[in-house]
C-alpha cells in the first residue's frame, strides 16, 4: 500500500506521468500521419524494443522521438485539493525536443506539409487534453543517410513541444492539529505561549 502524509514516509504520485508519455506517442503518430496522409504503420517511434524492418527506399516512412525535455524554470507549483480525503497537486511545464525524420522520395515534400500542418489549431484536439501544444518549429534540414548499402533520401524537423503535467499526492486533509503558539509581547522581550487544541476548540 502507497504511502499517504498520515503514515509518513516517501510519497508516490499518481501514474499519470507514465500515461502521459505512452499516450504522447500514440498522439503525436496520430497527428503525423493524419497530417501527412502516411499510413500509421509507416509512423513510427524510435528506438523500440523489437524495431520493425527497415522499409525500402522507395517508400515514404517517418521516424520520430523525444530527444531531450527542458525544464521551463523554477519549482513545480503545488497547491492542496480539499476533495475527498484530499490530495496535492504539483504542476510543471517543460519543453520535448523532437525530431521528426521524413524518408522516401518525398521526404522533403513530408516534412514542409507536417511543418504547415502542425500549425493548425484543429490538428492538436487529441494532444491538447494530454497537456502538449506547440511551442516551435524549427528548420528541416536534409540528410541523405546510408542504410545497408543505400543511400535513403532524407529530412529532419525539429520540433519543440510545450508540455504541461499534473501529478497527484496523497497529502491528506487536516482533520484536527494541537501544539503552542508561541511570540513575543511588543516592545517586549516576554515570550507568551498558548496552547491551542482544535478539537477541544470545536
Amino acid at each position: 500500500m502507497s504511502n499517504t502524509s498520515a503514515t509518513g514516509g516517501y510519497l508516490t504520485p499518481s501514474p499519470l506521468t507514465t500515461q502521459v508519455a505512452t499516450d504522447f506517442r500514440t498522439a503525436f503518430n496520430h497527428l503525423i500521419r493524419g497530417v501527412t496522409g502516411i499510413p500509421g504503420s509507416l509512423v513510427r517511434p524510435r528506438w523500440q524494443s523489437e524495431p520493425l524492418p527497415i522499409p525500402a527506399s522507395s517508400e515514404d516512412w517517418v521516424a520520430f522521438g523525444a530527444l531531450r525535455s527542458d525544464g521551463e524554470g523554477g519549482s513545480p507549483y503545488v497547491e492542496h485539493v480539499p476533495d475527498g480525503d484530499g490530495y496535492d497537486e504539483a504542476k510543471s511545464t517543460s519543453f520535448l525536443q523532437v525530431l521528426v525524420t521524413a524518408y522516401g522520395p518525398n521526404s522533403d515534400r513530408t516534412v514542409e506539409v507536417l511543418r504547415v500542418g502542425l500549425t493548425v489549431s484543429q490538428n492538436w484536439e487529441e494532444l491538447l487534453p494530454l497537456g502538449i501544444n506547440l511551442s516551435e518549429i524549427g528548420d528541416s534540414t536534409a540528410l541523405p543517410e546510408l542504410i545497408n548499402n543505400e543511400w535513403y533520401l532524407r529530412a529532419d524537423l525539429p520540433v519543440t513541444l510545450k508540455r504541461s503535467v499534473t501529478a497527484r499526492y496523497p497529502i491528506l486533509n487536516v482533520l484536527s492539529a494541537s501544539g503552542v503558539f508561541s511570540g513575543n509581547r511588543p516592545v517586549s522581550d516576554t515570550v507568551v505561549q498558548q496552547d491551542f487544541d482544535t478539537e477541544r476548540a470545536a
